[in-house]
């Protein structure tokens, strides 16, 4: 009968025979009265039970000791007896901070004591410990934090550290002394509205003890000032880069520097009358060159003997430094072959501590490299020189003639050097071949002009190719000007014909003598071949186009104006500033710059420059000059009587004084910001006659010269770096003016 009961109630409980059932979930124990229950093997806890309990009455049911033991149940036992409600039901409530238990089919959930440690599963809220009953961290993210609950608390940007206590990188930026407008912690670019006119900035950070501070690579105390930190002209990056214990942060400030100051008047250590120092000039970093075509000494070769005035024009260059922003002259450089009126210097080019230096007129008949010099076989064939420095010494190191020297070819005419690579244009060479590499030898089309590339391996150069117009002509002049950046040349003709405008237009149309042109080269390799052949966007007859021509990296200007002609020809509108009415031809003489970029191979025009005190005669472009996103232009017969930057341009009172106008680049737009005088402005000092930029200054020259007058041109007797302005007893001496 008991085998039965217990099968009967096994079946009522769901069980099958002999399946393990908690005891305690056993009730009306009376009917299970004499029944013997086996403990189920293993049981935790409960070894030292016995292997079969008696039960005897309810009370051994609830025995404390029994109450989590397992039993098998035979299948004997009644089948009334009664089923525990809380059998099979489920209590748990998944909260770490309740003990749940069922009494009479109820689930009971009575709260644990306060403090326990517990998890909310939430990683943001940390530590938790259970109150009441219930599981909940007892601190929250920082204000500055954003939270993740599973993975915790972080720092918002700007901020750093555990993301219960978070701190800014920086709290607050100055640059000289100035806090930086619109610092917020989580603002990591700052542009610094407008322009500032100073050559260096200091830079304080607050920040954290516990963060590491650098400025453009330079270590930097929080609270303390740096040490100045140069700028360039134009756009400047100044980076802050803050490390901590949550990683790094990098702040970006940019500022733009315009010119503030004039730094340096320059003046030949020989000046004499009619010597026209400062056209042209060159300048690389904190070497500038300057040369005076007509200088008449008879020294040769480095720091000769200045005071003998036997060679007429002879011509010399000047070598100045800057160091701790003090200029000095570092050499006086001299051709090696001097000859009577050969104008050693008439072109000038400076790339790192090479010198190139023309000589129109030199008349030896060699060619090539290091030929000959002793003879004046071929007149006014023409000549370049190379120089180089070694530690603070000049040496003279190549003499370059044309492949195919004749008389009149003025090569030397114009030259330019990037690194190991020099280009000389020869604007009465006349020869018929037209592209690269042509026929030398057919002198038929006289004075059309070719340019000439020369490279240096080591220190030996070879002449790597020759250059000729696309559309060659007669007395168009191919070479009158010429640029170079890495594998890039431009040279131009600004005697061209064509009625083209824009980009690789019909070059066979001449309707327009002395339009002018460019054409663009590209060396890949050791092989050249032509880009492009640009042209104004408003050509005309005898405006010029291409008189002079700079060139840095994808960005070309070229200028619209002819020298020579007292001011008479060159581009004509009467637009001022950037990109004004090209169509109205009222000012004469005005002159005009063209800018053009390229983008992988297409080139494009992307502004027409003007003076903004736009005059007749004025010829503005007669002298370009670029670095980067900055450009200088001369206009040597400006008359204002303004000194300085940015004086008053109105006044019409000083007679071919001239001017310089400087222009930035902020990203595709071009704007003037700085109009240049002399600081001794004067009636004929053709002050613009020739410029130059570097990243960090632009220098302009003050003369005229032309191959028969000495007249014209800053006419100071000062000598040196800053001498006296004021006494003009030497006329056509020239000057050269350093603005930073």
């Amino acid at each position: 009968m008991r085998l039965f009961a217990l099968a009967t109630l096994l079946f009522a409980l769901g069980c099958t025979p002999d399946q393990p059932v908690a005891l305690a979930n056993l009730t009306g124990a009376d009917a299970l009265a004499g029944a013997d229950l086996a403990v189920s093997p293993g049981a935790d806890g409960q070894a030292d039970l016995p292997s079969v309990i008696d039960v005897q009455d309810a009370a051994d049911l609830q025995t404390d000791a029994w109450t989590d033991v397992v039993v098998d149940v035979p299948p004997d036992v009644a089948p009334d007896i009664p089923v525990n409600p809380c059998i099979n039901k489920p209590c748990d409530d998944a909260n770490p901070c309740t003990t749940d238990t069922c009494a009479a089919g109820q689930c009971l959930h009575a709260p644990v004591v306060d403090g326990i440690p517990c998890s909310d599963n939430n990683a943001c809220t940390q530590p938790d410990f259970c109150n009441q009953g219930t599981c909940a961290g007892s601190l929250a993210c920082d204000t500055h934090a954003t939270c993740a609950p599973s993975s915790g608390c972080t720092c918002a940007l700007g901020w750093f550290g555990s993301g219960w206590a978070c701190q800014p990188w920086l709290s607050g930026i100055s640059l000289n002394g100035t806090p930086l407008v619109g610092f917020a912690d989580n603002v990591f670019a700052y542009a610094v509205q407008g322009s500032i006119s100073v050559q260096t900035v200091t830079v304080m950070v607050d920040a954290p003890a516990d963060v590491s501070l650098t400025v453009n690579g330079q270590a930097l105390v929080s609270g303390v000032a740096s040490a100045p930190v140069a700028l360039n002209l134009g756009k400047n990056l100044l980076t802050i880069v803050a490390t901590g214990p949550g990683g790094q942060a990098t702040y970006t400030i940019t500022v733009t520097r315009e010119l503030g100051e004039q730094d340096a008047y320059v003046k030949a250590s020989n000046t004499n009358t009619g010597d026209h120092f400062g056209s042209p000039m060159a300048i690389s970093g904190d070497t500038l060159v300057v040369s005076a075509a007509y200088e008449s000494s008879n020294a040769t070769g480095i720091n000769g003997n200045q005071a003998d005035n036997s060679m007429l024009q002879s011509g010399a260059v000047y070598v100045f430094i800057r160091s701790g922003g003090v200029w000095s002259q570092q050499a006086y450089l001299k051709a090696s072959n001097p000859g009577w009126q050969d104008y050693f210097g008439y072109s000038v080019a400076i790339s790192g501590d090479t010198i190139v230096v023309g000589a129109r007129f030199e008349s030896s008949n060699a060619t090539g490299i290091n030929g000959d010099q002793t003879n004046d076989k071929a007149k006014m064939s023409g000549a370049a020189y190379v120089f180089v420095r070694s530690g603070t010494i000049w040496s003279q190191q190549a003499y370059l003639k044309a492949s195919n020297t004749d008389k009149d070819d003025q090569f030397g005419w114009s030259v330019a050097i990037s690194g190991d690579t020099v280009v000389v244009g020869a604007v009465g060479e006349s020869s018929k071949a037209s592209g690269v590499n042509g026929d030398q030898a057919d002198n038929s089309l006289t004075l059309s002009g070719a340019a000439y590339v020369f490279v240096r391996t080591g220190s030996t150069w070879t002449q790597q190719s020759y250059l000729k117009a696309s559309n060659p002509d007669a007395s168009i002049a191919f070479g009158a000007s010429v640029a170079i950046s890495g594998s890039t040349i431009v040279v131009a003709t600004p005697n061209e014909d064509s009625g083209a405008t824009g980009v690789n237009g019909n070059q066979a149309d001449t309707s327009m003598p002395g339009a002018g042109a460019a054409y663009v080269f590209v060396r890949v390799g050791a092989t050249w071949s032509q880009q492009a052949y640009l042209k104004a966007s408003n050509p005309d007859s005898g405006d010029g186009f291409g008189w002079a021509v700079a060139l840095s990296d994808d960005t070309l200007v070229i200028s619209s104006m002819l020298n020579g002609c007292s001011g008479k020809c060159g581009e004509a509108s009467n637009a001022t500033g950037v990109n004004g009415n090209q169509a109205d031809n009222s000012m004469p003489g005005a002159g005009a710059a063209y800018v053009f970029v390229r983008a992988g191979t297409t080139w494009s025009q992307q502004a027409y420059l003007k003076a903004s005190n736009t005059d007749a005669s004025d010829s503005f472009g007669v002298s370009v000059a670029i670095a980067g996103d900055i450009i200088a232009i001369g206009a040597p017969w400006e008359s204002s009587k303004a000194t300085g930057i940015n004086g008053n341009q109105a006044d019409n009172s000083t007679p071919s004084a001239g001017a310089a106008y400087v222009f930035m680049r902020s990203g595709s737009s071009w704007s003037q910001t700085a109009n240049l005088k002399a600081s001794n402005t004067d009636a004929d000092d053709g002050f613009g006659h020739s410029v130059a930029v570097s990243n960090d200054a632009v220098v302009v020259g003050a003369t005229f010269w032309s191959n028969t007058s000495a007249k014209g041109g800053e006419s100071s007797n000062a000598t040196g770096i800053n001498g006296n302005q004021a006494d003009n007893s030497m006329p056509g001496a020239g000057a050269v003016y350093v603005f930073r």
